[in-house]
């Protein structure tokens, strides 16, 4: 495929946009000092603004460099600043190399010498990180950069660089997991970044991305999607906007400031940011959704977003749009959003600037699951990986309904974890590093789909029989420590994480030692959703015990000193580090993971807090005053309303008083052989959860009935209904004397059944799986009685019975 492109290199891109669209915006940006309004560049000021910094840094660069095309690596905040250095390096004919923040040390050494680098240009906040590597690498402490004293200056002389061979240039590296222990630098050329625009070509009649757009960019632009955005805007002639704030991630509410600009069109983003919004958008429902539903689209890229949030978006008006692709490979597949269907999210289909180098291949006889690859003719692919005739992206797919073109992805064919936020985590290295302990007998690292890893550990039970159990889980604490040394911050286990195993549980393995990860996923998943749920609800497991929140003890100084002590710990660096307590513990490394571990062990002190206290106050200074208001009552805790605590109270003692009056009447079974027979009773049958379990049974030959209760009319259609949804085998269904349906009311004492029903259920069922649980937090707590309490009492009364 040939393609013919508007404009010979990046250079001569910003240089003809200078010209012909000389007062036309293409950059909004936080205001230095004054974060929560924005300044803007012209295409004609972004322009001189890069030669500016082109001329500069080609006195850095050229006057030690030998090498023609040198690589350049940034150290640095998604910023404005990190932007403009990025064009600029571009008209020095270098090698631009953006590195991730969240990367370890060592990861940061090995891609520097992987790549070759000659320098390493890197912030302020990252000083102590990149003097580290001062013996194999020129350094340069960027300034920060004084745009308006720059647009003072005269026109620059500057004339950018530009090679014969501009189009076909390695002129940016971005690095990806890869399946080594370390990260791996992909190399792209000037082709592969205008195919990024080329790759939507006839895309909504050539106006996916268009020259009046002004898109929100919520990505980090060391993300190979964040960057790509800022280029695809700059290549059509539109704008882009970062986000409001001082550093990179933007606050929720920082993001909803930022959409409020009126001249956004587009959000292109991640899932975890779209998870935070929905929380601040439900506090004014019609208004909050309004804003984003206001916007041509909303693209969602990066990992895979979830159908709960999906579909609070696109039920809500928001045109929803998800986008796939790689880092070798670029955007290739969208969402079908020419369909009014708001569920149009769950199927992708390819670009149609890429789907004649685009194959799904059967990897199965009964050509149900296919494995995306690319030809290697295609022109936008990067250059290595064209050495064989295709290349995998790694990812599994299904095609749904047979024969449309459309696919829904199954997951990775390899062991790579696609976080939220949309980062990526090769559990291997971190595993082994884990099993280096001689007490462990295997690790499995999981967080596919979740914001952290966590990890199972299995034992290795000669070893642990000569020790202490305080001795056992100071061993493992020290393993994941040393674990967590050489992953990237995204990467990080916290202790609460950790899962040790008793000594009768084994990983599931194959002969040579392999973990069956998908095994274990089935074997120990009620397991592992415990691990998040106690890590993610641990502060309100806190709020209900007694703490240290003594009000006459806490001064504002010891409130300072333990903080400074409780972040030094948390972050595991020396309590000096943090001697400058107005500066963003965010500029320190503290991250999400981070984040939450620190409200955990403030919650040990000072009882319930809010879930964002930290971002809102992200200095010590600011949260030693609000943590002083609290504990003196000058400042209330967002959920501490009284009102509440008392109904909650009389819930109780209700359920209490009723189970008091409750006569047990529970039979003796002596039955031997009904014994060995399971009549089983589910609720939420009709549920994600509940289906599968109802399938599962159903494989169980000791299982001769089961009872599926089911809220409201009509059960037996409906379930069938939602069994088709997922495309579950209804036929099961079709045996009545096995599979009863009931419609159910958790309301009535006999939960909706005729005396005879309720008694024949008495007699019968001899296990209960309640799935029907409301998944709301925003339920009040009538609510949850009602919806939730209640039914849980009925079958309680009714396995009492039994």
């Amino acid at each position: 495929m040939s393609v013919k492109f508007r404009f010979s290199s990046i250079a001569d891109m910003l240089q003809k946009h200078a010209q012909n669209r000389s007062d036309e915006k293409c950059l909004y940006y936080p205001k230095k000092n004054q974060s929560d309004s924005y300044a803007s560049l012209t295409f004609k000021q972004f322009n001189e603004v890069t030669n500016h910094l082109a001329k500069r840094f080609s006195n850095i660069i050229h006057q030690k460099e030998t090498n023609k095309n040198p690589v350049v690596c940034l150290l640095a905040n998604s910023d404005v600043d990190y932007l403009l250095t990025i064009y600029a390096l571009f008209k020095l004919n270098v090698v631009v190399f953006p590195l991730s923040i969240r990367n370890s040390d060592a990861a940061i050494k090995h891609l520097l010498e992987k790549s070759n680098a000659s320098y390493l240009f890197y912030s302020k906040a990252f000083s102590s990180v990149a003097t580290t590597f001062d013996s194999i690498i020129n350094l340069h402490q960027m300034e920060e950069l004084n745009i308006s004293e720059l647009l003072d200056y005269k026109e620059s002389s500057f004339k950018p660089e530009i090679d014969t061979d501009e189009i076909d240039r390695i002129c940016i590296i971005f690095h990806s997991s890869g399946t080594t222990s370390f990260p791996k630098p992909i190399r792209l050329t000037t082709r592969y970044l205008f195919g990024w625009f080329e790759s939507f070509a006839s895309e909504m009649d050539d106006r996916f991305w268009s020259d009046d757009d002004l898109v929100l960019l919520l990505l980090p632009l060391f993300h190979v999607a964040g960057f790509g955005t800022t280029f695809i805007m700059f290549y059509v002639g539109g704008a882009c906007g970062l986000p409001l704030g001082d550093i990179f991630p933007p606050t929720p509410k920082q993001i909803i400031k930022s959409i409020e600009y009126t001249k956004v069109t587009k959000v292109c983003t991640v899932p975890l940011f779209l998870q935070q919004l929905l929380r601040l958008l439900k506090e004014d429902e019609n208004n909050g959704f309004k804003m984003l539903a206001r916007l041509r689209f909303v693209l969602s890229v990066g990992a895979a977003c979830s159908p709960d949030i999906c579909k609070q978006l696109t039920e809500h008006g928001v045109k929803l749009i998800i986008g796939f692709g790689s880092t070798e490979t670029g955007f290739i597949l969208v969402s079908c959003y020419e369909t009014n269907n708001k569920d149009q999210w769950q199927s992708l289909r390819k670009l149609k600037g890429r789907e004649s180098n685009l194959s799904f291949l059967p990897l199965d006889s009964d050509n149900q699951i296919y494995e995306l690859v690319v030809n290697s003719q295609d022109p936008f692919l990067a250059p290595e990986f064209k050495s064989k005739k295709f290349y995998s992206i790694g990812d599994l797919f299904k095609e749904e309904p047979v024969g449309s073109g459309n696919y829904t992805v199954q997951g990775r064919a390899d062991d790579i974890l696609v976080h939220m936020s949309g980062e990526k985590t090769n559990p291997l290295p971190i595993e082994l590093a884990i099993q280096q302990c001689p007490i462990v007998e295997h690790a499995v690292v999981l967080g596919h789909q979740r914001l952290h890893c966590s990890v199972l550990i299995e034992l290795n039970s000669k070893e642990t029989s000569k020790l202490e159990h305080s001795q056992i889980e100071k061993q493992i604490l020290t393993a994941v420590e040393n674990a967590n040394t050489n992953a990237p911050a995204h990467s990080h286990i916290a202790p609460t994480l950790i899962k040790i195993l008793p000594l009768d549980k084994h990983l599931p393995v194959t002969n040579k030692g392999n973990i069956l990860r998908k095994q274990v996923y089935n074997e120990y998943h009620s397991e592992i959703e415990q691990i998040y749920e106690q890590f993610l609800n641990q502060s309100n497991f806190n709020s209900n015990h007694a703490h240290d929140n003594q009000q006459e003890s806490w001064t504002k100084k010891n409130i300072c000193d333990y903080l400074q002590e409780t972040v030094a710990e948390v972050l595991h660096k020396p309590i000096e580090n943090f001697n400058d307590h107005s500066q963003s513990l965010y500029h320190l490394s503290l991250d999400s993971l981070t984040t939450l571990q620190l409200r955990n062990k403030l919650c040990q002190k000072f009882g319930f807090l809010d879930q964002n206290i930290i971002f809102e106050y992200p200095t010590i200074d600011a949260l030693t005053d609000q943590l002083f208001a609290i504990v003196n009552n000058q400042q209330p805790r967002q959920s501490d309303d009284p009102q509440h605590y008392q109904q909650t109270e009389e819930i109780i003692d209700k359920y209490i008083n009723l189970m008091a009056t409750h006569t047990n009447r529970k039979r003796q079974i002596t039955n031997s052989d009904h014994l060995r027979k399971r009549i089983f009773l589910i609720t939420g049958a009709n549920g994600s959860l509940g289906s599968q379990t109802l399938l599962q049974l159903l494989n169980k030959p000791q299982v001769t009935k089961i009872y599926c209760l089911l809220r409201g009319p009509d059960a037996h259609n409906r379930l069938r209904a939602d069994m088709e949804l997922r495309k579950q085998d209804t036929a099961v269904l079709d045996d009545k004397t096995r599979i009863i349906i009931l419609s159910t009311n958790f309301d009535d004492d006999q939960l909706g059944q005729t005396t005879n029903i309720y008694q024949q259920l008495q007699r019968e069922v001899t296990d209960i799986i309640h799935s029907a649980w409301k998944m709301d937090f925003n339920l009040t707590i009538n609510d949850f009685d009602r919806e939730c309490l209640k039914g849980l009492y009925q079958l309680l009364k009714l396995a009492a019975t039994s």
